[in-house]
């Protein structure tokens, strides 16, 4: 009990001499914290040979990459293939056979806008990218169990959401993998075509991938998977079609 006592005397008597440095100390600790993130921002740019975009009115990337897929890739011994792709204001579409990385693209390129906008370095040898007030990402399968939501369903949700915030903001980069994939091949195509005359009206950028054929007129940017290596996941080339 003596003991007890005498640390909470000692602790009280500390607690009182520190109280005339709190503010001192509060700004220690702030710029501690932030130098130790800076130095992990950094540590991450040069570890995975990120690089410092530049800010413009449209996104443009020399060779783009995947961190996560690379990583794995090197230390299997395998090579990944970066791509340069450029994404203007309206629509632009990509087309190819499956398991080309159609989706990886897709998830990359919000990856490292969101790295952009919270003002990390991104994965990309040279990039021109442009500040976004939202970015909008729609892979995968939404299906909803709970809610009482088919796959098709869910995703029709969230391509309205997008509409809706398209109406009062346009500022957006937004992409769609193999929208209304989940429905017959007449109506995805038909709605494919709809959302995208939609979209390529507005101001901001989207980038579609489609198996569907004909889905969009000659104004309509379109790129294509031009080939993929054997044994190297995500050997990715684009071009103009």
């Amino acid at each position: 009990m003596k003991e007890t006592e005498l640390e909470e005397k000692i602790r009280e008597k500390l607690t009182q001499k520190l109280k005339e440095y709190i503010d001192n100390l509060e700004q220690a600790l702030k710029d501690i914290a932030e130098l130790d993130f800076v130095l992990a921002k950094a540590k991450q740019a040069i570890d995975y040979e990120f690089s410092k975009p530049e800010i413009s009115d449209y996104i443009s990337y020399k060779e783009l990459f995947n961190p996560v897929i690379k990583d794995r890739l090197e230390k299997e011994n395998k090579q990944y293939q970066p791509i340069d792709i450029n994404l203007f204001k309206g629509v632009t579409l990509i087309t190819g056979a499956n398991m080309t990385g159609k989706t990886v693209i897709l998830r990359t390129l919000a990856l490292s806008q969101y790295l952009f906008q919270y003002g990390f370095y991104i994965p990309a040898k040279k990039a021109q990218l442009k500040i976004l007030n939202k970015i909008f990402l729609v892979s995968g399968d939404y299906q909803s169990t709970l809610n009482g939501l088919s796959s098709y369903a869910a995703e029709m949700i969230k391509l309205n959401e997008i509409l809706k915030y398209l109406k009062n903001n346009d500022n957006a980069l937004i992409l769609l993998d193999e929208l209304a994939r989940n429905t017959n091949p007449h109506e995805g195509k038909l709605i494919v075509k709809a959302v995208i005359e939609i979209l390529n009206g507005m101001n901001s950028i989207s980038l579609i991938t489609t198996h569907f054929n004909n889905v969009a007129d000659e104004n309509i940017r379109k790129l294509r998977i031009k080939g993929i290596k054997k044994k190297n996941w995500q050997k990715i080339y684009l071009q103009k079609t």
